[in-house]
């Protein structure tokens, strides 16, 4: 929409009328021309790409004579509607109402209607919105605008700046890989019909502050438009506000990436459903006040999301498999090489935007059939690539797009490019792996036994009563080994099933029953073939627990390890006196075998402790107290 006063003389007309700065004029046959009104006519009209309804920019001058101009829908020209014009102060009196109605209908028709859109990106298979309409050769020609101040994607600086600011970083495999991330969302346009789960693309970017991920991040977007903080219409911006903000600003966007950047700046305290929204590209359905369904918004496009700590980690999110398998989250890339640089980079990157993406999208737009099918190829790298993980198949979906995004930049800039597709996608494995390298339930296990090892004051022993600790969620038990197949002694911890409920909770779980399903497919669990749980004795009575075996490795991290000897049995007073003897013994011999080699380890406790010292009910070494 135009943003000037037009000249009247340079309005264009229908017969019968004068405009000047003076007035409206009509003619009368009787009287020639006359004064309908102070000047006003359309300047500009639009039609929206979307929906076909068509607007226009009205220019008038006021009783008061103050000139403006304002945006008016084209149902302002009935009967109904028109006089709602008073309120703005175009001058219709009962006189000129029914002449003025009738010229501003015969003028509009002069107008040149353009094409303007409020979305971008993809707004069908032959049309890319960005600052202008970009058009697929084959379809119609035509041309548009975008119509939206959310978006500031009109090309800024110079496009020979933006590649000397590359040249300088184009040998920086991180940096190839913030370049694909910005023109990767253009592309699940094309992919997302035949990969459902392929409708965005959230990259989740990790880093301590001054890592280079903002810098990196500005890059990217840079590609596509603004990408200075607080400004209108810029790309990058702060996850400072609510979730139904965030969604909010994402609608309409089918292709143009976005940036949301330091994740400590968000002011609620859980992301996880955010997450799903931001990756299936819809938010969630919502009724009005008259009960009616509101329009869901919807988007496609790659989102960056860049802060100290991770998405995946626990802290923001549930810990379930969905949200591993919706977003690839980058730990510690080192993006910049030097402050110097990133300092080089950010700045050349605020002042010089908006050049490549159209670029790209003209090369790709009459491709679509051939991409699709390149497609396949780089998903089988991703998965030869990619290690041995029950995410892979899905994953690679996404990693993929990575290396299709860097072969088809190669081929749009052949001089200024040569990026690494299989490189960058390696790249971005590595340093996703901890992420997803593990399934889920072997992270829980992991939390759940270190969370045993920090609390096991609330684990009894057999012998103990239940009256001896305010709070007891459960006992160690061992069950022995036997000498005679080789079994080993293994060591238990039995959790009451509400106390372990809120553990898992509190370690993130999002459901305590698909935990238990996984964790007895992993084989952490000692239960019944069709069950969970088992009864066993606590403190001398028959309770209902879940059995957690404790790894091999972390048994000595319980001080209740010392109540069992080595075959798992628990230790009676003379069975800790054996075993004292014995673990004396075995010293003594070492000191006499390799004492005078090692005098440094020589008067270890176990030779010089008197065994006197062991306590008659066995406590001082593996009595149960």
């Amino acid at each position: 929409m135009i943003d000037k006063t037009v000249n009247w003389e340079d309005v264009p007309i229908p017969s019968g009328y004068q405009l000047s700065s003076k007035g409206l004029y009509t003619f009368d046959e009787k009287k020639g021309y006359r004064r309908l009104c102070p000047p006003v006519a359309f300047v500009e009209g639009t039609s929206s790409l979307e929906t076909g309804e068509e607007a226009y920019q009205l220019q008038f001058v006021k009783s008061g004579g103050l000139q403006m101009t304002l945006p008016v829908k084209a149902d302002a020209l009935t009967n109904r509607n028109f006089d709602d014009l008073i309120k703005v102060g175009l001058e219709i009196t009962p006189g000129n109402r029914a002449e003025l109605l009738q010229y501003l209908v015969k003028q509009r028709s002069k107008l040149q209607i353009n094409l303007a859109y409020e979305s971008v990106g993809w707004l069908d298979s032959d049309d890319f919105g960005l600052a202008e309409l970009i058009t697929s050769p084959e379809s119609q020609l035509k041309s548009g605008q975008l119509k939206s101040e959310r978006f500031d994607l009109i090309p800024a600086g110079s496009r020979e700046k933006w590649f000397e600011m590359w040249r300088q970083i184009a040998d920086s495999l991180p940096m190839q890989l913030a370049l694909v991330l910005g023109l990767s969302g253009s592309l699940l346009g094309i992919l997302g019909e035949d990969y459902p789960d392929l409708q965005n693309l959230v990259v989740s970017l990790i880093g301590n502050s001054s890592s280079g991920k903002t810098t990196a991040s500005t890059l990217a977007v840079s590609v596509a438009g603004q990408s200075r903080p607080s400004r209108q219409g810029t790309l990058l911006r702060s996850l400072s506000a609510t979730a139904n903000a965030l969604i909010l600003m994402m609608s309409d966007n089918h292709g143009v990436p976005v940036v949301w950047d330091e994740l400590n700046r968000y002011k609620g305290h859980d992301l996880t459903s955010i997450v799903y929204d931001l990756s299936e590209g819809t938010s969630k359905m919502r009724v009005s006040k008259d009960i009616q369904l509101r329009k869901v918004s919807a988007w496609q496009t790659t989102i960056l999301i860049t802060g100290e700590f991770g998405l995946l980690d626990g802290s923001v999110t549930a810990a379930n498999d969905g949200l591993r398998t919706r977003l690839i989250e980058l730990s510690n890339v080192p993006f910049t090489r030097s402050s110097e640089e990133a300092e080089m980079v950010k700045n050349t990157a605020m002042l010089n935007y908006g050049w490549l993406l159209p670029e790209f999208v003209r090369m790709i737009m009459p491709q679509q059939e051939a991409i699709r099918e390149q497609f396949q190829a780089y998903i089988a790298v991703t998965k030869k690539i990619m290690p041995k993980s029950r995410y892979r198949d899905r994953l690679s979906v996404r990693f993929g797009v990575l290396g299709l995004t860097a072969d088809l930049a190669n081929k749009c800039w052949p001089e200024e490019m040569q990026l690494n597709p299989v490189r960058i996608i390696k790249l971005a494995i590595d340093h996703s792996e901890a992420s997803w390298g593990s399934d889920l339930a072997s992270r829980l296990y992991d939390g759940l036994i270190d969370h045993l090892k920090a609390h096991q004051g609330e684990l009894l022993l057999d012998t103990r009563s239940l009256s001896t600790r305010a709070r007891v969620i459960g006992n160690i038990s061992m069950t022995p080994g036997n000498p005679f197949d080789g079994e080993d002694a293994h060591m238990y911890a039995n959790i009451f099933p509400l106390a372990l409920k809120a553990i898992l909770k509190d370690l993130g779980a999002s459901s305590y029953n698909v935990a238990m399903n996984d964790f007895k497919r992993g084989h952490y669990l000692l239960s019944e073939s069709d069950r969970k749980t088992r009864r066993t004795k606590v403190a001398g009575e028959k309770k209902t627990v879940v059995s957690i075996i404790i790894p091999k490795t972390d048994e000595n991290d319980f001080v209740q390890r010392k109540s069992f000897d080595a075959s798992g049995n628990p230790c009676t007073p003379e069975a800790a006196l054996a075993e004292r003897v014995r673990r004396k013994s075995e010293a003594a011999k070492w000191e006499e075998d390799y004492g005078d080699y090692f005098p440094e380890y020589s008067g270890t406790p176990d030779i010089n402790v008197d065994m006197k010292d062991v306590t008659d009910d066995g406590s001082e070494y593996g009595g149960n107290p």
